[in-house]
C-alpha cells in the first residue's frame, strides 16, 4: 500500500495515519454528495478532464419480474459527453463477497439501461437541481457552454438514453480500500467490454493536525484496456450517431396503442378538451408532456409514458420550489379517487404517484370512461385555479 507523507519545513517527512472507514453513509455517501470531484475526471479519463452532474442519489431501479422500483443505486451522475455514471460506495470491510459487489452493479446496470428514460432521468435531474433554470445553468457549466447559453436540456437526456441503450456507461465502486479480489475481478471485465467501463475509486482518508485528508485513487485499466477503449470511442465519434427523434402525435398514440389497446381514441379525445384549459401536449422521445405554462412558470401535470404509465415528479418537483406541495398532492388525491383501489403514495422523498394495484396508474384506467374523464379535467382546473390563486397572493396583482 502506498504511503502519504507529509513534508516539513526542513524537507523531513513523516507518513500520514490512515483513517478507516467506520460508517458507509456518512464517510464515503455524504462525502461523495458533497465533493463530486473525488472521483478524478483526469484520472478517469486522461487528458479529458471529466466534469459530473448529479442526476439522482438514491436512484430507483426497476425489478424486472414486478416492474416496480424495488433497488436503488447511490449515486447516477452523468459527464458532459452524457456518459451515465453509476456508482456504489462500499466499505473495505463490507461483508460482502466482491463477486456480489459486482453482482449488484451489473444488475442496477443491466435493468438501468433496459428502463430508465430520458423522460425520467430528466425528470430527475430538474429534482435535483431545485428547478429549470438552476438545471440549465448546471448543464451550462457541465457542457462548457457560453455564459448566458440556453442547453437543450431534451436533447441533452435524448443522447444519455441513447448512450445507456448502447451500454455506453461507466460503473464505478468508490470505496476507502479495495481489495485485490474486487480489482481483479473489475480489471478483468474492463478487458472484456470496449463501451462499458468498470472502475475503483479508493477515497483514501488520511488524519493530519485534527484534519481529515482525502486522496482518490483510480484502479481498473490494464493499459490494453485502456487502449482497447481508446480505440472503440475514437470510432464511435467517426460514426454520427442519430439521437432518439421526438415522436409526433401519431407516432406516440400508435405506440402507446399497442401497449394499452384502446385508449388511442380516448387520450386524442381528451388531449382536445385540455386546450380550454390551456394545456397542451409536448411529445419527447418517449411520453407526451401535459404541458401549462403559468405566467413564467412551465408546469408539467404529469408525463405519459409510450407503456401508459402516468408520471407526476416533475410536477412534485416544481411545487417543492414554489412551496405548492398541498396542491399538488389535492391534485393528485383527486386522480386517485376517480379510480377505486387507486391511492397517492410517495416514490422517492419529496415526490408522490398515483398508484393502482401496487404498480404506477396507467392512463386508461384514468380514462375508463366519460365520468373520470370529468373528473381528470375538473381536477386541472382546481390545481390551476390554486396555483394561480397563490400567485395573486403573494405578488398583489390581479392575474385574472
Amino acid at each position: 500500500m502506498n504511503k502519504v507523507y507529509v513534508m516539513a519545513s526542513d524537507s523531513s517527512t513523516k507518513p500520514l495515519e490512515r483513517v478507516e472507514c467506520t460508517d458507509e453513509k456518512k464517510e464515503l455517501q455524504l462525502l461523495l454528495a458533497h465533493n463530486l470531484d473525488l472521483l478524478p475526471g483526469d484520472q478517469i479519463d486522461p487528458g479529458n478532464n471529466l466534469r459530473w452532474l448529479l442526476i439522482k442519489r438514491e436512484m430507483p431501479v426497476r425489478k424486472p419480474s414486478s416492474g416496480e422500483n424495488s433497488w436503488s443505486l447511490d449515486f447516477l451522475l452523468v459527464d458532459q459527453a452524457g456518459i451515465p455514471t453509476l456508482v456504489e460506495c462500499k466499505r473495505r470491510n463490507d461483508a460482502r463477497e466482491p463477486r456480489e459487489t459486482v453482482g449488484q452493479m451489473l444488475e442496477y446496470a443491466a435493468n438501468g439501461r433496459h428502463y430508465w428514460t430520458a423522460s425520467e432521468l430528466q425528470m430527475y435531474a430538474l429534482n435535483t437541481a431545485g428547478g429549470a433554470s438552476k438545471l440549465n445553468e448546471q448543464l451550462r457549466v457541465l457542457t462548457g457552454s457560453g455564459v448566458g447559453a440556453e442547453v437543450d436540456v431534451e436533447d441533452f437526456f435524448a443522447l444519455v438514453e441513447a448512450n445507456l441503450r448502447d451500454s455506453k456507461m461507466r460503473l464505478i465502486f468508490v470505496l476507502d480500500d479495495s481489495a485485490k479480489e474486487l480489482r481483479s475481478i473489475v480489471e478483468f471485465l474492463n478487458g472484456q467490454m470496449k463501451d462499458t467501463e468498470v472502475l475503483i475509486v479508493e477515497a483514501r482518508q488520511y488524519q493530519h493536525d485534527g484534519a481529515v485528508i482525502v486522496v482518490p485513487w483510480v484502479f481498473g485499466f490494464s493499459e490494453e484496456a485502456r487502449v482497447a477503449k481508446k480505440e472503440s470511442k475514437a470510432a464511435q465519434e467517426r460514426t454520427s450517431v442519430a439521437r432518439k427523434p421526438k415522436l409526433t402525435k401519431e407516432q406516440y398514440l400508435n405506440l402507446l396503442e399497442e401497449k394499452l389497446p384502446g385508449v388511442k381514441d380516448r387520450l386524442s379525445e381528451f388531449i382536445g378538451k385540455l386546450a380550454k384549459f390551456g394545456v397542451f401536449p409536448d411529445f419527447g422521445a418517449d411520453s407526451m408532456k401535459l404541458k401549462w405554462v403559468d405566467g413564467s412558470r412551465d408546469w408539467a401535470l404529469g408525463y405519459i409514458m409510450t407503456p401508459g404509465m402516468f408520471l407526476t415528479d416533475s410536477l412534485c418537483g416544481r411545487a417543492r420550489e414554489l412551496e405548492l406541495v398541498p396542491v399538488a398532492q389535492q391534485y393528485l388525491e383527486s386522480l386517485a379517487a376517480l379510480t377505486p383501489g387507486a391511492k397517492v403514495v410517495p416514490t422517492t422523498p419529496g415526490n408522490w404517484k398515483v398508484e393502482l394495484e401496487k404498480k404506477t396508474i396507467t392512463v386508461d384506467a384514468l380514462l375508463a370512461n366519460t365520468t373520470r374523464e370529468d373528473g381528470w379535467l375538473r381536477a386541472i382546473g382546481e390545481f390551476q385555479n390554486a396555483v394561480t390563486g397563490s400567485r395573486k397572493e403573494i405578488t398583489g396583482v390581479n392575474t385574472s
